[in-house]
């Protein structure tokens, strides 16, 4: 597991209300615990608006929204089961644009990207079960001017 993916972890942790998460890819486990909330130092400077600050990193990390099952069943990165993916890492997405689906008692309902931007990973694999609030797929937010 490398350090974006670690990153990436952090920022799915952080925008839900977990309190532990854990994941196992491969040979690689890793678990992360939230801390509880500590008043930040006098001195520290309040991070930018949509930006957040992970720690032992100079940068401030751009945020990231996580696109989470709306319902119980089996993930498909495309239009069903077996077809091809609808959207891959680096794909740009519109809000409302069908980015997967999940079968649910033999009925395929669509996962919709909330926000115009960057597909940062597509975390859920084809034919995983998925459980209401699982992540599916991170997305990179469109800058906003």
């Amino acid at each position: 597991m490398d350090r974006e993916r670690i990153l990436s972890l952090l920022d799915l942790l952080k925008s839900s209300d977990a309190a532990e998460l854990a994941v196992r890819e491969g040979d690689s486990y890793a678990r992360l615990r939230r801390a509880p909330a500590v008043p930040a130092a006098p001195e520290e400077a309040p991070p930018t608006p949509g930006m957040a600050v992970v720690p032992g990193l100079t940068a401030p990390v751009a945020k990231t929204v996580v696109v989470g099952a709306r319902l119980v069943g089996f993930f498909h990165p495309g239009q069903g089961p077996d077809s091809e993916p609808l959207v891959e890492a680096g794909d740009h997405v519109a809000q409302g644009q069908t980015i997967g689906t999940i079968e649910s008692l033999r009925q395929i309902t669509a996962v919709t990207a909330p926000v115009n931007g960057t597909v940062e990973e597509v975390i859920a694999q084809e034919h995983q079960p998925v459980q209401f609030g699982d992540a599916l797929i991170i997305l990179r937010p469109d800058r906003e001017d």
